[in-house]
């Protein structure tokens, strides 16, 4: 099995579609995300279809999070904070239930993915 890996889209439908587009000429079997659909980006709706149509299992990232976690969204600090504020403003009813139905983790084969480190997968980051 052939494996695509992405992360952190932040709402860019553009550089999705360039990624999903070298993706099909790899002649992968499966795509995995690691979170961040949203956040940044002009975009977030359009991103988040975008996985639902495609049905393209994605693990929660900590802007996905802070769309419906405000204890995250209050952790954020400045362009971080401000640009949830605004997805918030633009993302649909569907798109926020998707996003919270994301699961922290994927297993798939012998990997284990994840946004940030084990225990959280979402906030946690090794440095």
């Amino acid at each position: 099995m052939r494996l695509a890996v992405m992360s952190d889209v932040h709402g860019n439908s553009e550089a999705l579609s360039s990624v999903l587009r070298d993706i099909e000429g790899q002649e992968t079997d499966k795509i995995i995300c690691t979170g961040d659909l949203v956040g940044y980006g002009p975009y977030p709706n359009e991103v988040v279809d975008v996985f639902i149509d495609q049905n393209i299992n994605s693990t929660l990232g900590n802007h996905d999070v802070a769309t419906f976690d405000m204890e995250l969204l209050n952790d954020l600090g400045g362009i971080a904070h401000e640009s949830i504020m605004v997805t918030l403003d633009i993302l649909g009813k569907d798109e926020k239930n998707y996003l919270k139905k994301l699961p922290k983790s994927i297993d798939c084969r012998n990997f284990h993915f994840a946004h940030a480190s084990p225990p959280d997968n979402v906030r946690g980051y090794i440095t």
